[in-house]
């Protein structure tokens, strides 16, 4: 049972070429059908005017309608914030005075100011605050505020405050 080489060689052969051959005859599952090439460019081409002959042409908007409401909606939204707003803000005043634009007054306030001034703190100030004991009281807590002030600025810099009150005791006293 020994063959030589070129015994194997040579039944290989025969065997590729009779296996090659029978694959040959038989139809491999994969053809067109006959004629089927024929008739395909006609076939297409009704196809393709079918398409076109159901499909109306359209023009081409510039937006939609939902953009087109969308957009009209939010203008009268924006129209309406600015008519409620100029509403709210020229509310009508009621009194003596009404018909005056606040300019006039401040200009006559400025001219008065200029001769008097007094006049122009009895405006401001209440009646118990234009009084010299009330004016007196607040020049007091004016003058503990400078003096609390000035006390931290001291200690902030490294100065005791009590060598400040010392020193300025000492001072008067001279």
């Amino acid at each position: 049972m020994t063959k030589n080489k070129d015994e194997i060689t040579r039944e290989l052969q025969e065997l590729g070429l009779s296996r090659l051959a029978s694959q040959m005859k038989e139809e491999s599952g994969f053809g067109v059908p006959q004629g089927y090439f024929d008739g395909f460019s006609a076939s297409v081409r009704q196809k393709i005017d079918a398409s076109r002959q159901k499909e109306p042409a359209t023009k081409a908007r510039f937006f939609s309608l939902r953009a087109a409401v969308s957009m009209a909606a939010t203008f009268l939204v924006l129209i309406g914030l600015g008519v409620s707003f100029l509403l709210l803000r020229e509310g009508k005043e009621e009194g003596l005075f009404s018909d005056f634009d606040d300019q006039i007054f401040d200009e006559y306030f400025a001219r008065a100011t200029e001769f008097d001034r007094a006049m122009f703190y009895d405006l401001i100030l209440d009646t118990e605050v234009a009084d010299s004991k009330s004016a007196q009281a607040a020049s007091q807590a004016e003058e503990d505020f400078f003096v609390e002030y000035l006390l931290d600025a001291a200690q902030y810099y490294g100065i005791e405050p009590t060598e400040l009150i010392i020193q300025n005791g000492n001072d008067n006293r001279h």
